[in-house]
């Protein structure tokens, strides 16, 4: 393939295809001047990304996902100041994420999911400012998330989980006050959840789950107001859910088990008129279930097994027409009235 005469090209779309081999041709695209934009994503393209692809500094729209590409990131792509789309995602892409990424300071969406990336996230991220999404998700990346990443004031969508990140979540995450997004589930996150979570007041999903978290939630999770999903599963979190809780009343899905929280399930979860799903098992939940649970008239799945609930479930359960999951196993629960209401 010789578009070496092409000289007028703007952009070249050869994505959704069957195409296979290396792409050595990018060497005879280096003369093409006006080209800002080269998708060749969905293909069969494998080999390595070659340090040439730094030559077309016109390129403002670059995406290679999808393709079987190995090898590293070439650090030559520093050179390419106008590109603000960068898909890389959906290869076989190792080594580290290069420090001369930093440099693509015109950047808006950065997606490197779904490769075999190790290493640290480079400090370098930091400059990125206009970044509004970076996936990083999917990788074996490890060691802490740099604080520096909390200079993307302008992240809207942040996803860096099911990777081997370490550490403490950085306080500097509070400074996204755009995000929507946020996603750091399935690593080995530790220490608390920290308190600027409250300041992500535009956030509509949030999962952590899956990390080695401790402590309590904050209670300023009451301030994420616009949130539909809220998944801190399987951590170590302890203490009671907060009242606060009760504040989030966008909330769709909320998943708070497999940790260690204790006390009363707090009567606020009332206040969750929009909730189709409620999963608190495998906790150390005590006391009775809240008269208030028969206000969540949206529950399709109801999950509250595996802890120290007593006394008897509540007659108002009898509300919850859409429910179509209930588990109440493995607790102390005794008499079975509500069942007249159900219509057993």
């Amino acid at each position: 393939m010789n578009l070496s005469t092409l000289v007028h090209l703007q952009v070249i779309d050869l994505s959704n295809n069957s195409f296979h081999g290396s792409i050595s041709f990018i060497k005879d695209m280096v003369g093409l001047k006006h080209m800002t934009t080269l998708h060749l994503y969905r293909n069969h393209f494998s080999d390595h990304i070659p340090q040439e692809i730094g030559l077309l500094t016109s390129l403002v729209d670059l995406k290679l996902s999808q393709n079987n590409f190995t090898s590293q990131i070439p650090p030559s792509i520093g050179n390419l100041q106008n590109l603000t789309t960068l898909y890389l995602w959906g290869n076989q892409l190792s080594g580290h994420i290069p420090q001369e990424i930093g440099l693509l300071t015109s950047l808006v969406d950065l997606e490197l999911s779904t490769n075999d990336l190790t290493g640290e996230i480079p400090k370098s991220i930091g400059n990125l400012q206009n970044l509004t999404t970076l996936y990083l998700w999917g990788n074996q990346l490890s060691s802490h998330i740099p604080q520096e990443i909390g200079l993307l004031t302008s992240l809207v969508d942040l996803k860096l989980s099911k990777n081997n990140f370490t550490g403490e979540i950085p306080k500097s995450i509070g400074n996204f006050q755009n995000l929507t997004t946020l996603y750091l589930w399935g690593n080995q996150l530790s220490g608390h959840i920290p308190q600027e979570i409250g300041l992500l007041t535009s956030l509509v999903d949030l999962e952590l789950s899956s990390n080695n978290l401790k402590g309590q939630i904050p209670i300023s999770i009451g301030n994420l107001r616009s949130l539909s999903t809220l998944h801190l599963f399987e951590n170590q979190l302890s203490g009671h859910i907060p009242q606060e809780i009760g504040l989030l009343t966008s909330l769709v899905d909320l998943k708070l088990s497999k940790n260690n929280f204790t006390g009363e399930i707090p009567k606020s979860i009332g206040n969750f008129q929009n909730l189709t799903t409620l999963y608190l098992w495998g906790n150390q939940l005590s006391g009775h279930i809240p008269q208030e649970i028969g206000l969540l008239t949206s529950l399709v799945d109801l999950e509250l097994s595996s802890n120290n609930l007593k006394g008897q479930i509540p007659i108002s359960i009898g509300n919850l027409r859409s429910l179509s999951t209930l588990h109440l196993f493995e607790n102390q629960l005794s008499q079975v009235t509500f069942l007249k209401k159900l219509g057993c």
